[in-house]
């Protein structure tokens, strides 16, 4: 899909919604009920890969499962094919040390710790390729980790820019019946949503 096509809900979750709504429990309930559904499934075409190496594969690629075939997210859809590929060999060149993760900070800490060879900032496709890997694997993040458009929606809850994480706890009860990444997919979606509620005006949070 191109980045400068308009994807509909169910086929791209990250694709922002400028809505208006009522407050952080309406853009919750919005979420749970319209946009959830993809995440899980974009999640369940990794975990249902044969192999680590293969959903490394599929992941360093930055590819999706759209029930067909594979085609490239659109995060990572103006990244050159041939950097996305020497970041895939990079990658599968760690397979028995990533295979070796326990916990998603221990997964998305290496990738972090390879991406420098390519990115000087690449936090999104690291935490993007993480979170699919880490499907395969059956880890998930603890935290809400913040790039980009989460780090917005972040920002209109009042944190500030800087913080690379969140603990659910520090995030208001409405957000507490989501799983952390399901927390950093909605914080991307309705990141103008939640700015436009004025949440900001709060005394920022460390």
């Amino acid at each position: 899909m191109s980045c400068r096509t308009k994807p509909s809900r169910q086929r791209a979750p990250c694709y922002p919604i400028e809505q208006k709504f009522g407050g952080v429990d309406s853009i919750v309930r919005d979420y749970d009920k319209n946009c959830k559904h993809a995440e899980e499934a974009e999640l369940d075409a990794f975990r249902r890969e044969p192999s680590l190496r293969e959903c490394m594969g599929q992941a360093g690629l930055a590819r999706r499962w759209n029930g067909k075939t594979w085609k490239r997210l659109h995060h990572q859809c103006r990244i050159p094919p041939g950097t996305l590929r020497a970041w895939t060999k990079a990658l599968l060149r760690k397979h028995d040390q990533i295979r070796s993760c326990q916990t998603f900070e221990a997964l998305i800490s290496m990738l972090e710790t390879e991406s420098r060879k390519f990115w000087k900032n690449g936090e999104l496709t690291v935490y993007d390729t993480a979170l699919r890997i880490g499907a395969y694997l059956r880890i998930e993040p603890e935290k809400v980790f913040l790039h980009r458009g989460t780090r917005d929606g972040a920002k209109a809850l009042g944190f500030k820019g800087g913080k690379r994480s969140i603990r659910l706890d520090e995030l208001p009860k409405a957000f507490h019946g989501l799983k952390p990444y399901q927390i950093e997919d909605c914080l991307c979606i309705y990141a103008k949503a939640l700015k436009s509620l004025r949440l900001d005006r709060q005394v920022p949070r460390a």
